[in-house]
């Protein structure tokens, strides 16, 4: 049979109903052998047992292909990937987490000594604090935004290029991490220049050297 392509489509192979690779126009397969395809749905196994039993005493040429068993395990398997997803997001997460805070206890010293040169020009214990978590809170916004960042370009690669799925995001769990990682980010720095705030310089100086 001589044909020519008349168009081309795109094929959804996500969506279970039935589909055609090749569609011909009325007039032309009409006399070629055919065969047809019924989708239905059961409300739980025992009822499709009983159903396909029936069917196939009645009529020995049709075939009864059961998606359930399909289904789960492609759920299964989904299933697998994405668990393996979130704890490689979890491990790089804590990774992260554990450099941040190592990066904020390398640098203590260097933070001791710019609060102590404030403390003894003259600057107060509530500047000296203003400046430490508003410098604190930009390092973790900075942070937060690159790990974050790069989570998200990786993770929508991943998804619409390597697995071909929708990519959607929980923005509130986004907003969560930023939120987590800043507050952290605070809370540490601000607890590593506590005694420059509560201690006189001399005496934080000679703790230090001592």
């Amino acid at each position: 049979m001589v044909t020519y392509v008349g168009s081309l489509r795109e094929i959804e192979f996500r969506n279970l109903s039935t589909r055609f690779f090749i569609v011909f126009p009325n007039g032309i397969l009409e006399q070629a052998p055919q065969f047809q395809v019924l989708v239905t749905k059961t409300p739980d196994n025992a009822t499709m047992a009983n159903y396909r039993g029936a069917v196939v005493k009645a009529f020995p040429n049709v075939s009864v292909i059961d998606l359930t068993t399909i289904l789960q395990s492609v759920n299964d398997i989904l299933t697998k990937v994405s668990f393996i997803i979130q704890f490689m997001a979890i491990f790089s997460l804590l990774t992260g987490l554990i450099v941040l805070i190592s990066s904020l206890t390398l640098s203590k010293y260097q933070r001791l000594k710019e609060s102590i040169l404030l403390r003894t020009i003259g600057a107060s214990r509530a500047q000296i604090i203003k400046i430490n978590a508003t410098e604190y809170t930009f390092l973790g916004v900075l942070s937060a935004l690159t790990g974050v960042g790069i989570a998200l370009i990786a993770s929508f690669i991943l998804t619409k290029v390597q697995l071909k799925l929708d990519f959607d995001i929980s923005w509130w769990i986004v907003m969560s991490i930023l939120f987590g990682l800043v507050l952290i980010t605070v809370i540490i720095g601000m607890f590593n220049s506590r005694d420059v705030v509560s201690n006189p310089p001399l005496e934080v100086l000679r703790k230090e050297n001592g």
